[in-house]
Order: C-alpha cells, then sequence, then structure tokens
C-alpha cells in the first residue's frame, strides 16, 4: 500500500466516523422544549443543581447514580432530558419503571409523551425502530437503536421480559418489598442491565421512613454528593440545612437562611442568585466503586420559596403524618419513628382520672367506635376538646354473634346514650363508626344505615396501613373509599399506622399538656393492656429493614388500641351536635319579635 493508499484509506475511515457527542447539557438547552402541561413551559434552561445532575449521566464510571430528592427540585425534568438525550446520540434498550400500573399509564399520559412531541428532534424517531409489540405505544416505543418499555414494579412479568441498558426507576420508595413472592422489583429491573458493560441505572425518589427507605439506603452506598452554595457575605460554600432556617413563630414571611460560618441571614433574593453559583459536593469518600448519589432540599429549589417551607413547617406542627410529609417531600429525609415505639399498659393506667359523675368541662363533642369480632362487638366513646386533647369515657363488650340482633340492639342503646355536664345540660355522642373487617359486613352496612334512619351519623370503616395506591405513605388519616362496602353503604377508610403513632406520642404525654389523651381511671385493667397491645418495631427481613406495628408477645386482645385509633381518626371528620338541655328543662320560649324584625327575617329567607 502506497502512502497515498493509505492516506485515501484512513480519510474514507475518518468520514464513516460518527460525528462526537455534542455536550448533553448543551444538546438538552438546544433541542428540549417543555409542554404546557408542565409548570413553567419553553425552552428547557437547567439550573445549576440540574445541569449537574444530567451531566452525571456523561460519566462512564458511574453505573449506578442515584437521586434522593424533595419535591419540586426539578428531579424529573433533568432525568427526563438525559432519557432524550440518549434517545438520539446513545440509543440502547431501556425500561422506565413506575411504582404501579396506572403510575405508568399516567405518567406516559401527563409526562413523556408530552415532552417527545415537544421535541422535534426526539419526534421524528419514535416509531422507526425495530418493531417489538408496537412503536409507539403506551407501554413501548421504539426508535434506531433502541426502544423504551414502562413497566410496573408490581408485575413481575414486566420486570424479566428483556435485556436492558438503561434502566430510570422512579419513585422506588413506591415499590412493594416483593413482588408475587418473587423478590425486590427493583432488584429484579437491575439484573436485567447484567450483560451490558456500558449500563446505567437510575434511581429516583422521595424518602419514606428510616431504615425501611431503599432511596436513603442507597443514596449512602454512593458518593453523597450535596448541592453547596455560597454566602454572600464570607464567600464560604456549604449545603443549606434546615436548622439554619430561622424565623419568628408565626411570621414565615420573615424567613432567613443562616450561613453556618459567619451568622449573616440570607434573603430569597440572595439565595436565588447563590444556587446559580453553587456546585456539587463529594461529602463520602469511602463510596462504593460506580455508584455516585445526589442529595437535595427544597432549600436549594429554585422553585421553592423560603417563606413556604417556613410556613408548610409551621402548618404541620404537631400533626404527625404532615410533620412526616414535610420531611420527606421538601427536606429529602427519611423520617424517624425510633427505632421501637411503645407504651406499658402500667404506665397508662397509674395516670388514669377519676372523671367522675358529670364530663370533663373541656368536653365539646363525643364519638363512638365499635370493633367487631366473630363473638361480640367492643365499643369506646371518647370525649374531644380543644388541640387535640381527648378523654376516653367508657369500653363495652357486647357479647354475641354479630350475626344475631341481640348485640346491635346493645350497640344501638349505647348510640342512643347521652352524656350529663356540670351545668345538666347532655352531649349526645356527634357521630360513630362501626369496623366492617372480618365476616359480618353485611351485618355492620344494615347497622350503619339503620342509624343514618334515625339521623345518626354513623359510618362503616375499615383499617388500612397508611399505603396509597402507588406504595407511598401520602393518604390523610380518614377517607371515603370509592367502592363503598359491597354496595350497601359507603365506607371510610383509616390509615391506621399513622394514627397509632399519634395516640402512643399523646397517651405519654404529662398532665397538663396540650394534646393528652385522659383516660377513666373506672375503666377495667384488660382495658389499658388492649390499649398497649401493640408496638411499633424495626424488624430485618432477609437482610432489608422493615418497620411494623406488631403485636406483644402474650397480648391477645388489641381491640382497645383499634377502638381508641376509629375514634381519634373519626374526631377529625366530625362536627359537634349542640348540647341538649337538661332532663325536665321546660322549651325555652320562642322570643317575641317585632313586625320589623319579622318583616327583616324574611326579606333575609328570600
Amino acid at each position: 500500500m502506497t502512502m497515498y493508499d493509505y492516506r485515501l484509506w484512513t480519510s474514507a475511515l475518518a468520514a464513516l466516523r460518527p460525528p462526537p457527542r455534542p455536550p448533553i447539557v448543551e444538546w438538552c438547552k438546544a433541542n428540549i422544549r417543555l409542554p404546557d402541561v408542565m409548570a413553567e413551559p419553553g425552552p428547557f434552561v437547567p439550573t445549576r443543581y440540574q445541569a449537574g445532575l444530567i451531566e452525571a449521566f456523561e460519566d462512564e464510571d458511574a453505573e449506578i447514580l442515584v437521586f434522593e430528592m424533595g419535591a419540586q427540585t426539578g428531579k424529573s425534568s433533568a432525568l427526563e432530558a438525559a432519557l432524550l438525550y440518549m434517545i438520539e446520540n446513545d440509543p440502547g434498550a431501556t425500561m422506565l419503571l413506575q411504582p404501579t400500573e396506572g403510575k405508568v399509564k399516567q405518567y406516559v399520559k401527563t409526562r413523556f409523551d408530552p415532552l417527545i412531541n415537544a421535541a422535534p428532534t426526539i419526534k421524528h424517531l419514535i416509531g422507526l425502530g425495530a418493531n417489538t409489540n408496537g412503536g409507539d405505544s403506551n407501554t413501548h416505543k421504539s426508535f434506531p437503536g433502541g426502544f423504551v418499555v414502562t413497566a410496573s414494579s408490581q408485575k413481575p412479568e414486566d420486570l424479566r421480559a428483556l435485556p436492558i441498558r438503561y434502566l430510570f426507576a422512579d419513585e422506588i420508595d413506591g415499590y412493594p418489598s416483593s413482588v408475587r413472592q418473587e423478590g425486590d422489583p427493583l432488584a429484579l429491573a437491575m439484573r436485567r442491565t447484567a450483560t451490558f458493560r456500558n449500563r446505567k441505572i437510575a434511581m429516583a425518589s422521595t424518602p419514606t421512613l428510616k431504615k425501611t427507605s431503599r432511596i436513603d439506603q442507597w443514596f449512602r452506598r454512593g458518593t453523597m454528593e450535596r448541592f453547596h452554595i455560597p454566602c454572600p457575605e464570607c464567600g464560604v460554600l456549604d449545603y443549606p440545612r434546615f436548622p439554619n432556617l430561622k424565623w419568628p413563630k408565626g411570621e414565615p414571611e420573615k424567613a432567613k437562611l443562616e450561613c453556618v460560618h459567619c451568622g449573616h441571614a440570607m434573603s430569597e433574593a440572595e439565595r436565588q442568585h447563590a444556587i446559580e453559583l453553587g456546585a456539587w459536593h463529594v461529602t463520602n469518600e469511602s463510596a462504593e466503586p460506580n455508584i455516585r448519589s445526589f442529595h437535595a432540599t427544597s432549600l436549594i429549589s429554585k422553585f421553592e420559596t423560603l417563606e413556604k417551607i417556613a410556613r408548610k413547617y409551621e402548618e404541620g406542627e404537631g400533626k404527625l403524618e404532615e410533620v412526616k410529609s414535610f420531611y420527606n417531600t421538601f427536606l429529602a429525609e427519611p423520617y424517624d419513628f425510633g427505632d421501637n415505639v411503645t407504651v406499658e399498659s402500667s404506665a397508662i393506667e397509674d395516670a388514669a382520672e377519676p372523671f367522675g359523675e358529670f364530663l370533663p368541662p373541656p368536653i365539646r363533642f363525643i364519638t363512638c367506635a365499635i370493633d367487631t369480632q366473630d363473638d361480640r362487638l367492643e365499643a369506646t366513646i371518647v370525649g374531644h376538646g380543644g388541640e387535640g386533647e381527648a378523654w376516653v369515657l367508657q369500653h363495652h363488650v357486647f357479647t354475641g354473634s354479630p350475626g344475631e340482633l341481640a348485640v346491635w340492639r346493645e350497640a344501638d342503646a349505647l348510640l342512643a346514650a347521652t352524656f350529663k355536664r356540670k351545668d345538666g345540660s347532655r352531649l349526645p355522642i356527634s357521630a360513630s363508626c362501626v369496623d366492617s373487617g372480618g365476616h359480618h359486613a353485611t351485618d355492620v352496612a344494615n347497622f350503619v344505615n339503620s342509624q343514618k334512619q334515625k339521623s345518626h351519623i354513623c359510618v362503616a370503616i375499615k383499617g388500612v396501613g397508611d399505603r396509597s395506591e402507588d406504595g407511598r405513605n401520602g393518604y390523610p388519616t380518614i377517607w371515603r373509599s370509592p367502592n363503598g362496602l359491597k354496595k350497601l353503604t359507603d365506607l371510610w377508610l383509616i390509615g391506621v399506622d399513622g394514627v397509632k403513632h399519634n395516640v402512643m406520642r399523646r397517651v405519654s404525654k404529662p398532665k397538663g399538656e396540650a394534646g393528652r389523651i385522659h383516660f377513666n381511671a373506672s375503666l377495667e385493667a384488660s382495658y389499658f393492656e388492649g390499649v398497649a397491645s401493640e408496638e411499633y418495631r424495626v424488624e430485618f427481613v432477609k437482610g432489608r429493614a422493615k418497620a411494623k406495628w406488631v403485636r406483644k408477645e402474650g397480648v391477645k386482645h388489641n381491640e382497645p388500641l383499634d377502638c381508641l385509633v376509629y375514634n381519634i381518626a373519626l374526631a377529625t371528620k366530625t362536627k359537634p351536635l349542640p348540647a341538649l338541655p337538661p332532663i325536665g328543662a321546660r322549651p325555652q320560649e320562642p322570643q317575641q319579635l317585632s313586625p320589623g324584625e319579622r318583616l327583616q327575617n324574611l326579606y333575609k329567607q328570600t
């Protein structure tokens, strides 16, 4: 081969060589447009911290990228930008993993499809690749060199179908611990990438509970990178911490972020400017190889304000589920209930108080909760006052099968009872609920409907773990089921896990502290044993921490605890009924109105 031939040959090879890939962030700025359905539609302009997340996908040494981030931090947009870049510039077999089938459909419809349609360079590629199960559908989109499949963490057939090079696993704390006894769905999906040396696994989520949070465990295995911003006064880089957010109580609009080095109180405008001067810094020098992990709170978000963060914290103070939600979604921190939560029955019984003949004066309204067992009903009556304070007045056990009318007659008489105040007036039961679990749902529905015919507020309820459709602890304390109870009556669901934490915290409060639950000294010892029948325990199952409420060893009955939990939840939806006059009191004479006043009332009515 002559020198001329060699040069000709190398020139021909150079002409066939694919063009160099553009820098990922620059490509995203030039080619991605956020659709109108998103909060800030228009050209994609990543923030400083979003750019750092996107650039991590170019790191060839990082096989696993972990994003433990709060809500409204721009996490989803950054991951989606990286995905679109790969479709055009480095295509391959890709899986998008969501917690449930419903989330898969929602994500494709509300985010993924609009993103593709708003990016012309990507839109024209979809449907042009090898067509497997359809080139452009809700679950499969093909393009030259690869495809994207969307999958549910609850369907094992989705997780073992195809080898994949890219895995985007979203909201992984919402995945079940095991899918149909086949194991951890995240681990199953990650195995699909094993044959690719150039694989890339991105997992993202807001955290849930400490010691059980998947995303937090993965974050601590990686580089634990945090976004540092400079203080405008001393110039030192540091990552913002919530304890350094300061404001006068009740005045969140005055919230400032205090520098830990010089004490400068950073305003919202200064914070926004500092974010664009910040950078990601590794905080774990002993990270496992090939794992980069990132953590971001709302304090470094361009989409939140210091006032909003402070206000949200104040709104949730004293409300267990809202505090937990604040830690998870604003601070991106797993909430710590403690390793074990337990209360001793002797401590509750020792603190019980004699209520006497009359209701304690602070009681504003009364509720009753009935638990259904195969051989009995158990009912607890609770009075409620201001600031969450409560008084357990009575507990009853009606022996007999709920399939027979006798026990329901006793329950009916109990719900008709009134309770005397010191001034002689009487409080009726404002609302009641009946547990529909077990084998007597039809009997429960019939009883509830009979109470409604008497104009009593009575609902069928069912206790469930604090887990929403996608596995997250996001439900309120009590909410209406869309399905009802066998189509016979309405059904309300109660998130018992969170309410149990609320109850255990409140029964342990010292006398005189707001929100305490008081107990009548006349209650039997077996009742106090039932209230203290469960403990919240962190256990390790197959090497993974799992936190749950479990019955203590040797304790047979937990119905007193269940009834108390149902009452506390029901009280959040109860409107107090007015007090009744003393028995034997003469009806109040109607007020005599002047003709002018009668005419004015008639005008108001019309």
